[in-house]
Order: C-alpha cells, then sequence, then structure tokens
C-alpha cells in the first residue's frame, strides 16, 4: 500500500507529521487497519513520484469531522514544523487554505467543514533520497549553503533539520 504526501512530504521526512486526512471511499479506507504498513511517496507514482520512506497505521482509518479535529493535530499535520520552515512548503500550498501554516490556518481549515478519514502512524524509515532532498531544500532557501549535520546512535549522519529521531527509524 502507498500514501503520497504531496505537499506535505517534507513534514514526513522530518519525521514529524504523523497523521493524514484522506478524502476515500468507506471500501478503501477499510483497507487501512491498525499495523498496515506503507510506502511514503513525495507525489503519486503516476506522476513521477519516489518512495522517500515507510511507515505504519497505530490506529484503523477513521472518518472523522474536521471540527473534531484535536489542536494536537497542528503539529501531527506537520503544521507546526512547516510554519517553522516556510522552505519546505510550495508556494501552490500557501495559497490554498493552509496560508503560512499558523495555527489559525490550521483551524480555519479545522474549521472548513466536511469530513474526512485520519489516518494516524509512526514512521518506519525514510529514504537517503529523500533525506537528501530535504537538506538540499532547507540549506538552498537559507543560502547556508550546507546543513549541521549530527550522528545518530548507528553512526549515520542525519541533517539537523529533523527535530527528533527515535532508535526505530532507519534509513535506506
Amino acid at each position: 500500500m502507498i500514501l503520497s504526501f504531496g505537499w506535505t512530504w517534507a513534514a514526513f521526512v522530518a519525521l514529524v507529521k504523523t497523521a493524514t486526512r484522506r478524502d476515500w471511499s468507506p471500501a478503501y479506507a477499510a483497507l487501512w487497519k491498525r499495523g498496515t504498513e506503507f510506502v511514503a511517496y513525495n507525489r503519486s507514482p503516476r506522476f513521477g513520484g519516489r518512495p522517500i520512506g515507510t511507515g505504519r497505521l497505530t490506529q484503523d482509518a477513521l472518518y472523522e469531522p474536521l471540527s473534531s479535529m484535536p489542536s494536537s493535530d497542528y503539529e501531527a499535520e506537520g503544521f507546526a514544523w512547516l510554519h517553522e520552515h516556510p522552505e519546505a512548503l510550495p508556494k501552490s500550498a500557501r495559497q490554498q487554505i493552509w496560508g503560512d501554516c499558523t495555527f489559525p490556518a490550521f483551524d480555519r481549515w479545522r474549521n472548513s467543514g466536511g469530513s474526512l478519514y485520519v489516518v494516524r502512524y509512526e514512521i518506519l524509515t525514510i529514504t537517503d533520497w529523500a533525506r537528501d532532498e530535504l537538506a538540499k531544500l532547507i540549506a538552498e532557501d537559507r543560502r547556508a549553503g550546507e546543513v549541521q549535520s549530527t550522528r545518530n546512535a548507528a553512526g549515520a549522519t542525519t541533517p539537523a533539520v529533523f527535530t527528533r529521531r527515535p532508535d526505530s527509524i532507519r534509513t535506506s
């Protein structure tokens, strides 16, 4: 199974996006059960998307009114990280309801009406390509020329833009 992240792929790669909402049919949503593993793509593979990592559902997909989104989903949906890293959000996304990914923008989405399936997951792996693309994106926008790196417990170099790195995360 696959999930494509489009505008929010960078937040997934930064290990902060752990929820997504989808406009799925009930039959398709029924396939997304707790424990289901998926391959995450930066955009749909039909349009040249590339794998950015893997994840595992922590609960069944749940149909939920947007108005029921908890405030904690500001972070789980990647808004907080994208607000801190506006260079990672495509300009086309900024023109949508998301704006600059502030909490008021999240609140506008939450209060916009309708219902979607919420998919909650844990991130299992991040591909080397995705990690490198995110580091380039951050470095290019800041015109810093390079991104500071740290070493994780396994000795792998990780760009500092990753705000948390659980020991269970693997790169491939």
